[in-house]
Protein backbone atom coordinates (compact mmCIF):
# COMPACT_ATOMS: atom_id res chain seq x y z
CA UNK A 1 0.00 0.00 0.00
CA UNK A 2 2.77 2.19 0.91
CA UNK A 3 4.60 1.34 -2.10
CA UNK A 4 1.24 2.12 -4.55
CA UNK A 5 1.35 5.65 -2.45
CA UNK A 6 4.94 6.36 -3.34
CA UNK A 7 4.47 5.52 -6.63
CA UNK A 8 2.19 7.72 -7.16
CA UNK A 9 3.53 10.94 -5.44
CA UNK A 10 6.10 9.84 -7.40
CA UNK A 11 4.71 9.50 -10.79
CA UNK A 12 2.66 12.90 -9.89
CA UNK A 13 5.71 14.61 -9.30
CA UNK A 14 6.77 13.29 -12.79
CA UNK A 15 4.10 15.12 -14.56
CA UNK A 16 4.64 18.19 -12.36
CA UNK A 17 8.46 17.90 -13.33
CA UNK A 18 7.70 17.76 -17.16
CA UNK A 19 5.35 20.64 -17.41
CA UNK A 20 7.49 22.43 -15.50
CA UNK A 21 9.85 22.07 -17.87
CA UNK A 22 7.49 22.63 -20.69
CA UNK A 23 6.21 25.89 -19.73
CA UNK A 24 9.84 26.88 -18.87
CA UNK A 25 10.90 25.72 -22.59
CA UNK A 26 7.78 27.79 -23.97
CA UNK A 27 8.34 30.88 -22.16
CA UNK A 28 12.12 31.01 -23.62
CA UNK A 29 11.13 30.68 -26.87
CA UNK A 30 7.88 32.85 -27.06
CA UNK A 31 10.23 36.07 -25.88
CA UNK A 32 12.47 35.19 -28.57
CA UNK A 33 9.83 34.85 -31.25
CA UNK A 34 8.57 38.03 -30.58
CA UNK A 35 11.72 40.07 -29.60
CA UNK A 36 13.43 40.14 -33.20
CA UNK A 37 10.56 42.64 -34.80
CA UNK A 38 12.03 44.75 -38.25
CA UNK A 39 9.84 47.46 -40.11
CA UNK A 40 10.23 47.01 -43.24
CA UNK A 41 8.68 50.15 -45.08
CA UNK A 42 6.98 50.60 -48.33
CA UNK A 43 8.75 51.74 -51.85
CA UNK A 44 5.47 52.99 -54.31
CA UNK A 45 8.03 52.13 -57.65
CA UNK A 46 8.62 48.54 -58.35
CA UNK A 47 11.96 47.31 -58.51
CA UNK A 48 13.39 45.84 -61.92
CA UNK A 49 14.40 42.47 -61.03
CA UNK A 50 17.82 42.08 -63.26
CA UNK A 51 19.97 40.98 -59.70
CA UNK A 52 21.64 44.33 -59.72
CA UNK A 53 20.96 46.47 -56.74
CA UNK A 54 21.89 49.99 -57.74
CA UNK A 55 18.26 51.09 -57.98
CA UNK A 56 17.39 50.17 -54.57
CA UNK A 57 15.84 53.14 -52.14
CA UNK A 58 18.28 54.52 -49.43
CA UNK A 59 14.64 54.33 -47.43
CA UNK A 60 14.75 49.80 -47.74
CA UNK A 61 14.79 48.38 -44.73
CA UNK A 62 18.88 47.13 -44.50
CA UNK A 63 20.63 44.20 -42.73
CA UNK A 64 24.09 42.80 -42.44
CA UNK A 65 25.33 40.15 -41.08
CA UNK A 66 29.27 38.50 -41.14
CA UNK A 67 29.57 35.13 -39.73
CA UNK A 68 31.72 35.63 -36.88
CA UNK A 69 33.02 32.09 -36.13
CA UNK A 70 34.11 31.36 -39.87
CA UNK A 71 38.04 31.90 -40.15
CA UNK A 72 39.72 33.84 -42.77
CA UNK A 73 38.52 33.79 -46.16
CA UNK A 74 35.35 31.47 -44.54
CA UNK A 75 34.77 35.11 -43.03
CA UNK A 76 31.43 35.71 -45.53
CA UNK A 77 28.31 37.93 -45.02
CA UNK A 78 25.05 38.91 -46.20
CA UNK A 79 23.50 42.48 -46.50
CA UNK A 80 19.94 42.08 -46.78
CA UNK A 81 17.48 44.45 -47.92
CA UNK A 82 13.30 44.50 -48.32
CA UNK A 83 10.37 46.23 -49.33
CA UNK A 84 6.99 46.17 -50.32
CA UNK A 85 4.19 47.89 -52.94
CA UNK A 86 1.18 46.87 -53.60
CA UNK A 87 2.48 44.02 -56.00
CA UNK A 88 4.34 42.34 -53.54
CA UNK A 89 6.82 41.60 -51.28
CA UNK A 90 10.72 42.42 -52.43
CA UNK A 91 14.53 41.09 -51.09
CA UNK A 92 17.46 41.75 -52.61
CA UNK A 93 20.68 40.92 -50.89
CA UNK A 94 24.38 41.00 -51.66
CA UNK A 95 26.43 38.17 -50.46
CA UNK A 96 30.27 38.22 -50.09
CA UNK A 97 32.02 34.98 -50.74
CA UNK A 98 35.64 34.88 -51.65
CA UNK A 99 34.73 31.30 -52.83
CA UNK A 100 31.89 30.33 -54.81
CA UNK A 101 31.51 26.48 -56.31
CA UNK A 102 30.09 25.96 -59.81
CA UNK A 103 26.96 24.14 -59.14
CA UNK A 104 26.35 20.76 -60.74
CA UNK A 105 23.76 21.41 -63.96
CA UNK A 106 21.22 18.33 -62.37
CA UNK A 107 19.99 19.27 -59.19
CA UNK A 108 17.08 18.67 -57.48
CA UNK A 109 15.26 21.73 -55.46
CA UNK A 110 15.69 20.36 -52.54
CA UNK A 111 19.64 19.36 -52.67
CA UNK A 112 20.18 23.40 -53.54
CA UNK A 113 20.98 23.75 -49.95
CA UNK A 114 24.08 21.54 -50.67
CA UNK A 115 25.98 24.73 -52.61
CA UNK A 116 26.50 27.79 -52.01
CA UNK A 117 22.97 29.71 -51.73
CA UNK A 118 20.27 31.56 -50.31
CA UNK A 119 17.08 30.23 -48.93
CA UNK A 120 14.14 33.27 -47.85
CA UNK A 121 11.97 31.45 -45.26
CA UNK A 122 8.35 32.82 -45.30
CA UNK A 123 5.50 32.52 -42.75
CA UNK A 124 2.76 35.15 -44.56
CA UNK A 125 0.31 34.17 -42.33
CA UNK A 126 2.33 35.20 -39.21
CA UNK A 127 0.76 31.81 -37.58
CA UNK A 128 3.08 28.62 -37.81
CA UNK A 129 5.22 27.23 -34.44
CA UNK A 130 7.81 24.80 -34.02
CA UNK A 131 7.43 23.85 -37.66
CA UNK A 132 6.36 24.93 -41.05
CA UNK A 133 2.86 24.89 -42.46
CA UNK A 134 1.40 24.69 -45.66
CA UNK A 135 1.26 28.44 -46.26
CA UNK A 136 4.61 28.77 -44.99
CA UNK A 137 7.30 29.08 -48.25
CA UNK A 138 11.40 28.41 -48.44
CA UNK A 139 12.30 30.03 -51.33
CA UNK A 140 16.11 28.27 -52.54
CA UNK A 141 18.10 30.74 -54.58
CA UNK A 142 21.65 29.98 -56.63
CA UNK A 143 23.93 32.36 -57.96
CA UNK A 144 23.65 31.00 -61.31
CA UNK A 145 19.95 32.58 -61.19
CA UNK A 146 17.81 28.69 -60.84
CA UNK A 147 15.74 28.88 -57.83
CA UNK A 148 12.89 26.43 -56.03
CA UNK A 149 10.41 26.50 -53.89
CA UNK A 150 9.52 24.17 -51.15
CA UNK A 151 6.20 24.31 -48.86
CA UNK A 152 5.53 23.32 -45.30
CA UNK A 153 3.47 20.54 -44.99
CA UNK A 154 1.90 18.83 -41.93
CA UNK A 155 1.00 15.61 -43.12
CA UNK A 156 5.11 15.11 -43.71
CA UNK A 157 5.48 15.78 -40.03
CA UNK A 158 2.47 13.16 -38.62
CA UNK A 159 4.63 11.07 -41.50
CA UNK A 160 7.85 11.11 -39.84
CA UNK A 161 9.76 12.80 -36.90
CA UNK A 162 11.05 15.34 -39.79
CA UNK A 163 12.32 18.08 -38.50
CA UNK A 164 11.58 20.40 -41.00
CA UNK A 165 8.76 19.36 -43.19
CA UNK A 166 8.72 20.39 -46.61
CA UNK A 167 7.57 19.20 -49.68
CA UNK A 168 8.40 21.06 -53.36
CA UNK A 169 5.85 23.68 -54.11
CA UNK A 170 3.26 23.81 -57.07
CA UNK A 171 4.67 26.66 -59.70
CA UNK A 172 4.35 29.95 -58.14
CA UNK A 173 4.88 33.59 -60.16
CA UNK A 174 7.83 34.44 -58.21
CA UNK A 175 10.56 37.28 -60.08
CA UNK A 176 14.28 35.69 -59.32
CA UNK A 177 17.76 37.61 -60.55
CA UNK A 178 21.27 36.94 -59.69
CA UNK A 179 24.64 37.75 -61.10
CA UNK A 180 27.99 37.22 -59.97
CA UNK A 181 30.07 40.02 -58.33
CA UNK A 182 33.95 41.18 -57.74
CA UNK A 183 33.52 40.20 -54.05
CA UNK A 184 30.59 37.35 -54.53
CA UNK A 185 27.08 37.61 -55.61
CA UNK A 186 23.92 39.34 -55.48
CA UNK A 187 20.12 38.85 -56.24
CA UNK A 188 16.76 40.45 -56.29
CA UNK A 189 13.61 38.55 -55.53
CA UNK A 190 10.09 39.46 -56.04
CA UNK A 191 7.19 37.49 -54.70
CA UNK A 192 3.52 38.81 -55.37
CA UNK A 193 1.01 38.80 -52.74
CA UNK A 194 -1.20 36.44 -54.55
CA UNK A 195 2.04 33.50 -54.61
CA UNK A 196 1.62 34.16 -51.16
CA UNK A 197 -1.85 33.90 -50.87
CA UNK A 198 -2.00 37.32 -48.38
CA UNK A 199 -3.06 40.60 -48.73
CA UNK A 200 -0.46 43.48 -47.83
CA UNK A 201 -3.68 44.25 -45.65
CA UNK A 202 -2.04 41.57 -43.12
CA UNK A 203 1.34 44.17 -42.50
CA UNK A 204 2.78 41.10 -40.65
CA UNK A 205 4.42 37.98 -41.52
CA UNK A 206 7.77 35.94 -40.58
CA UNK A 207 10.44 36.02 -42.31
CA UNK A 208 14.23 34.36 -42.21
CA UNK A 209 17.27 34.14 -44.83
CA UNK A 210 19.93 32.06 -44.36
CA UNK A 211 23.16 31.42 -46.27
CA UNK A 212 24.51 28.30 -46.61
CA UNK A 213 28.38 28.89 -47.21
CA UNK A 214 30.53 26.32 -48.48
CA UNK A 215 34.29 26.01 -48.09
CA UNK A 216 34.89 22.72 -50.51
CA UNK A 217 33.87 21.59 -53.27
CA UNK A 218 31.44 18.33 -53.37
CA UNK A 219 29.46 15.84 -55.29
CA UNK A 220 26.10 16.59 -54.59
CA UNK A 221 24.52 13.99 -51.11
CA UNK A 222 21.86 11.90 -51.80
CA UNK A 223 18.62 13.79 -50.35
CA UNK A 224 15.43 11.74 -49.44
CA UNK A 225 12.78 11.95 -52.12
CA UNK A 226 9.76 14.30 -50.79
CA UNK A 227 6.58 11.82 -50.63
CA UNK A 228 5.18 9.54 -47.55
CA UNK A 229 6.88 6.37 -48.97
CA UNK A 230 10.14 7.80 -49.55
CA UNK A 231 10.19 10.18 -46.09
CA UNK A 232 9.04 6.45 -44.06
CA UNK A 233 12.54 4.64 -46.11
CA UNK A 234 14.39 7.57 -45.46
CA UNK A 235 13.67 7.37 -41.84
CA UNK A 236 15.76 3.71 -41.61
CA UNK A 237 19.27 3.77 -40.62
CA UNK A 238 21.97 4.27 -43.23
CA UNK A 239 19.36 5.93 -45.91
CA UNK A 240 20.77 8.73 -46.03
CA UNK A 241 24.59 9.47 -45.50
CA UNK A 242 25.84 11.84 -42.93
CA UNK A 243 25.45 15.22 -43.02
CA UNK A 244 28.17 17.81 -43.45
CA UNK A 245 30.49 18.99 -41.05
CA UNK A 246 30.07 22.25 -39.77
CA UNK A 247 33.05 24.51 -39.52
CA UNK A 248 34.93 22.14 -41.99
CA UNK A 249 32.57 21.91 -44.74
CA UNK A 250 29.73 24.31 -44.12
CA UNK A 251 29.28 27.45 -42.88
CA UNK A 252 25.25 28.16 -42.70
CA UNK A 253 23.84 31.04 -41.01
CA UNK A 254 20.59 33.11 -40.69
CA UNK A 255 20.75 36.88 -40.29
CA UNK A 256 19.39 36.18 -36.80
CA UNK A 257 22.80 34.21 -36.39
CA UNK A 258 20.94 31.03 -36.16
CA UNK A 259 22.92 27.48 -37.63
CA UNK A 260 19.80 25.60 -38.26
CA UNK A 261 17.24 26.76 -40.39
CA UNK A 262 13.03 25.84 -41.12
CA UNK A 263 11.86 26.43 -37.43
CA UNK A 264 9.27 29.35 -37.63
CA UNK A 265 9.58 30.30 -33.98
CA UNK A 266 13.20 31.25 -34.62
CA UNK A 267 11.78 33.43 -37.67
CA UNK A 268 12.07 37.33 -37.34
CA UNK A 269 8.61 39.40 -37.28
CA UNK A 270 8.21 41.57 -40.22
CA UNK A 271 5.95 44.63 -39.73
CA UNK A 272 4.84 46.50 -43.26
CA UNK A 273 5.12 50.15 -42.73
CA UNK A 274 3.76 53.00 -44.51
CA UNK A 275 1.39 52.13 -47.21
CA UNK A 276 0.05 54.22 -50.81
CA UNK A 277 -1.25 57.37 -51.31
CA UNK A 278 -4.81 57.38 -51.13
CA UNK A 279 -4.45 57.87 -54.87
CA UNK A 280 -2.47 54.77 -56.07
CA UNK A 281 -4.94 53.24 -53.48
CA UNK A 282 -7.83 54.23 -55.85
CA UNK A 283 -5.72 53.78 -59.11
CA UNK A 284 -5.12 49.74 -58.21
CA UNK A 285 -8.92 49.09 -57.72
CA UNK A 286 -10.33 50.53 -60.77
CA UNK A 287 -10.29 48.06 -64.21
CA UNK A 288 -8.07 48.83 -67.50
CA UNK A 289 -10.87 49.58 -68.90
CA UNK A 290 -12.36 51.77 -66.86
CA UNK A 291 -8.80 53.39 -66.39
CA UNK A 292 -8.80 53.75 -70.01
CA UNK A 293 -12.82 55.67 -70.36
CA UNK A 294 -11.73 57.89 -67.77
CA UNK A 295 -8.33 58.97 -69.23
CA UNK A 296 -10.91 59.74 -72.36
CA UNK A 297 -12.98 61.67 -70.50
CA UNK A 298 -10.24 63.63 -69.04
CA UNK A 299 -8.99 64.44 -72.30
CA UNK A 300 -12.14 65.58 -73.33
CA UNK A 301 -12.94 67.86 -70.63
CA UNK A 302 -9.22 69.19 -70.79
CA UNK A 303 -9.73 69.95 -74.06
CA UNK A 304 -13.04 71.20 -73.87
CA UNK A 305 -11.03 73.58 -71.52
CA UNK A 306 -8.30 74.44 -73.62
CA UNK A 307 -10.84 75.86 -75.94
CA UNK A 308 -12.55 77.91 -73.39
CA UNK A 309 -9.46 79.38 -72.45
CA UNK A 310 -8.20 80.19 -75.61
CA UNK A 311 -11.54 81.36 -76.36
CA UNK A 312 -11.43 84.08 -73.63
CA UNK A 313 -7.86 84.93 -74.83
CA UNK A 314 -8.77 85.70 -77.97
CA UNK A 315 -11.76 87.50 -76.91
CA UNK A 316 -10.04 89.90 -74.35
CA UNK A 317 -7.53 90.44 -77.43
CA UNK A 318 -10.21 91.36 -79.96
CA UNK A 319 -11.51 93.72 -77.09
CA UNK A 320 -8.57 95.39 -76.33
CA UNK A 321 -7.95 96.34 -79.90
CA UNK A 322 -11.93 97.62 -80.19
CA UNK A 323 -10.94 99.42 -77.52
CA UNK A 324 -7.82 101.37 -78.62
CA UNK A 325 -9.61 101.90 -82.38
CA UNK A 326 -11.93 103.83 -80.97
CA UNK A 327 -9.58 106.25 -78.88
CA UNK A 328 -7.61 106.70 -81.63
CA UNK A 329 -10.10 109.05 -83.30
CA UNK A 330 -10.00 108.73 -87.17
CA UNK A 331 -7.99 105.74 -87.38
CA UNK A 332 -10.80 103.04 -87.71
CA UNK A 333 -12.22 104.21 -90.79
CA UNK A 334 -12.79 101.64 -93.55
CA UNK A 335 -13.78 101.44 -97.25
CA UNK A 336 -16.32 98.44 -97.82
CA UNK A 337 -16.10 96.44 -101.22
CA UNK A 338 -19.31 94.21 -101.93
CA UNK A 339 -18.50 90.60 -102.40
CA UNK A 340 -20.54 90.74 -105.41
CA UNK A 341 -18.98 93.72 -107.00
CA UNK A 342 -15.53 95.41 -107.76
CA UNK A 343 -16.58 98.90 -107.16
CA UNK A 344 -17.96 100.11 -103.31
CA UNK A 345 -21.47 99.93 -103.43
CA UNK A 346 -23.87 100.62 -100.33
CA UNK A 347 -23.03 103.12 -97.87
CA UNK A 348 -19.53 104.18 -96.94
CA UNK A 349 -17.16 105.52 -94.74
CA UNK A 350 -14.70 107.07 -96.33
CA UNK A 351 -11.30 107.71 -94.61
CA UNK A 352 -8.11 109.98 -95.34
CA UNK A 353 -6.19 106.74 -93.93
CA UNK A 354 -4.50 104.91 -97.24
CA UNK A 355 -2.98 101.73 -97.32
CA UNK A 356 0.43 102.04 -97.16
CA UNK A 357 2.81 99.82 -99.80
CA UNK A 358 4.02 96.29 -97.91
CA UNK A 359 7.53 96.55 -97.11
CA UNK A 360 9.68 93.81 -95.77
CA UNK A 361 10.26 94.82 -92.10
CA UNK A 362 14.17 95.45 -91.02
CA UNK A 363 16.62 94.00 -88.96
CA UNK A 364 15.57 96.02 -85.86
CA UNK A 365 12.42 94.84 -85.05
CA UNK A 366 11.70 97.01 -81.76
CA UNK A 367 8.45 98.50 -80.66
CA UNK A 368 8.11 101.92 -83.69
CA UNK A 369 8.92 99.35 -86.75
CA UNK A 370 6.88 97.07 -85.30
CA UNK A 371 4.35 99.11 -84.73
CA UNK A 372 4.85 100.85 -88.15
CA UNK A 373 4.82 97.30 -89.27
CA UNK A 374 1.55 96.22 -87.39
CA UNK A 375 0.04 99.77 -89.27
CA UNK A 376 0.69 98.61 -92.53
CA UNK A 377 -0.97 94.86 -92.32
CA UNK A 378 -3.91 96.84 -90.36
CA UNK A 379 -4.19 99.26 -93.46
CA UNK A 380 -4.24 96.20 -95.73
CA UNK A 381 -7.09 94.17 -93.94
CA UNK A 382 -9.60 97.46 -93.62
CA UNK A 383 -9.17 97.86 -97.61
CA UNK A 384 -9.59 93.96 -98.23
CA UNK A 385 -12.19 92.77 -95.46
CA UNK A 386 -13.77 90.57 -98.34
CA UNK A 387 -10.85 88.99 -99.30
CA UNK A 388 -8.86 86.22 -98.27
CA UNK A 389 -6.58 87.25 -95.05
CA UNK A 390 -5.65 84.21 -93.61
CA UNK A 391 -1.89 84.38 -92.23
CA UNK A 392 -0.71 82.70 -94.96
CA UNK A 393 -2.24 85.39 -97.60
CA UNK A 394 -0.85 88.02 -95.07
CA UNK A 395 2.47 86.89 -94.70
CA UNK A 396 2.70 86.59 -98.73
CA UNK A 397 1.29 89.82 -99.07
CA UNK A 398 3.44 91.39 -96.59
CA UNK A 399 6.80 89.59 -97.88
CA UNK A 400 7.56 87.70 -94.57
CA UNK A 401 7.11 84.33 -93.32
CA UNK A 402 3.78 83.08 -91.14
CA UNK A 403 6.09 83.04 -88.04
CA UNK A 404 7.85 86.73 -88.75
CA UNK A 405 4.35 88.08 -89.72
CA UNK A 406 2.68 86.20 -85.91
CA UNK A 407 5.75 87.54 -84.38
CA UNK A 408 5.75 91.40 -85.22
CA UNK A 409 2.18 91.49 -84.85
CA UNK A 410 2.65 90.51 -81.45
CA UNK A 411 5.17 93.28 -80.31
CA UNK A 412 3.73 96.16 -82.36
CA UNK A 413 -0.37 95.63 -81.76
CA UNK A 414 -0.18 92.74 -78.75
CA UNK A 415 -2.15 90.68 -80.94
CA UNK A 416 -1.85 87.81 -83.54
CA UNK A 417 -3.31 88.01 -87.64
CA UNK A 418 -6.58 86.17 -86.46
CA UNK A 419 -7.78 88.23 -83.98
CA UNK A 420 -6.41 91.53 -86.07
CA UNK A 421 -8.79 90.63 -88.70
CA UNK A 422 -11.29 89.40 -86.59
CA UNK A 423 -11.65 92.88 -85.27
CA UNK A 424 -11.41 94.83 -88.63
CA UNK A 425 -13.82 93.51 -89.60
CA UNK A 426 -16.17 93.49 -86.35
CA UNK A 427 -15.29 97.53 -86.29
CA UNK A 428 -16.26 97.69 -89.65
CA UNK A 429 -19.68 96.12 -89.36
CA UNK A 430 -20.36 98.27 -86.34
CA UNK A 431 -19.96 101.36 -88.76
CA UNK A 432 -22.19 99.86 -91.20
CA UNK A 433 -24.55 98.63 -88.61
CA UNK A 434 -24.78 102.72 -86.91
CA UNK A 435 -24.98 103.85 -90.41
CA UNK A 436 -27.99 102.07 -90.95
CA UNK A 437 -29.85 100.66 -94.36
CA UNK A 438 -29.13 96.98 -94.29
CA UNK A 439 -29.60 93.92 -93.02
CA UNK A 440 -27.68 92.11 -90.70
CA UNK A 441 -26.68 89.36 -93.01
CA UNK A 442 -25.77 91.96 -95.50
CA UNK A 443 -23.48 93.89 -92.84
CA UNK A 444 -22.07 90.02 -92.37
CA UNK A 445 -21.18 89.70 -96.08
CA UNK A 446 -19.77 93.25 -96.69
CA UNK A 447 -17.35 92.81 -93.86
CA UNK A 448 -15.65 89.33 -94.73
CA UNK A 449 -18.28 86.72 -93.02
CA UNK A 450 -19.66 83.67 -94.55
CA UNK A 451 -22.17 82.56 -91.87
CA UNK A 452 -23.95 85.70 -90.28
CA UNK A 453 -24.89 83.13 -87.37
CA UNK A 454 -20.98 83.25 -86.89
CA UNK A 455 -21.07 86.94 -87.12
CA UNK A 456 -23.59 87.42 -84.71
CA UNK A 457 -21.80 85.51 -82.35
CA UNK A 458 -18.67 87.08 -82.81
CA UNK A 459 -20.13 90.63 -82.39
CA UNK A 460 -22.07 89.84 -79.24
CA UNK A 461 -18.62 88.49 -77.65
CA UNK A 462 -16.77 91.79 -78.75
CA UNK A 463 -19.56 94.31 -77.64
CA UNK A 464 -21.78 92.83 -75.18
CA UNK A 465 -25.14 93.22 -77.91
CA UNK A 466 -26.11 91.78 -81.28
CA UNK A 467 -26.08 93.58 -84.46
CA UNK A 468 -29.97 93.16 -84.66
CA UNK A 469 -29.79 95.40 -81.21
CA UNK A 470 -27.09 97.41 -82.28
CA UNK A 471 -29.46 98.15 -85.73
CA UNK A 472 -32.67 98.73 -83.21
CA UNK A 473 -30.61 101.19 -80.91
CA UNK A 474 -29.83 103.40 -84.07
CA UNK A 475 -33.30 103.52 -85.34
CA UNK A 476 -34.91 104.20 -81.63
CA UNK A 477 -32.19 107.33 -81.72
CA UNK A 478 -32.96 108.18 -85.49
CA UNK A 479 -36.87 108.02 -84.18
CA UNK A 480 -36.37 110.07 -81.62
CA UNK A 481 -34.22 112.88 -83.13
CA UNK A 482 -35.61 113.13 -86.26
CA UNK A 483 -33.31 116.32 -86.99
CA UNK A 484 -30.06 114.50 -86.78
Amino acid sequence: MISEVLCRKRSGRLRVMSLLRTLVAFLMVAPAASATTFDVPYWSRRPVIDGDLAEWPALAFRHELTDPSAPGRAANGIETQMTWNLDGFWIAARISDADLFDVPPSLRIEQFHQYDSVQVYLDPMHDSKRSMNRDDLDVLMLPDGRWGALRGDELIAQWTDARVPQRVSSPIAVQYAARRTDDGWSFELGIPWDALGVSYQYRLLKVDVAMNDWVVTHPPAVEPMLGKEALLASQAPDAVGPAPEVGTQLWPISWLGERDFGYPDRWATVRLVGGPAAYERWMRERSASSLLALGAVLVVVAAAVAAVVMAGIHRRRVRRLLARWEAEAGTTSVVVQSPFDDTPSGPQVVTDAREAEPASVPPDTGGARARMFADQVLAHVRTHLTEDLSPAALAERMHVSVRSLQRHLREGLNTSPQDLVLAARLAAARTLLEQGGLRVGEVAARVGFDDPSYFTRRFRAAYGISPSACTRSVASRTLADPDD
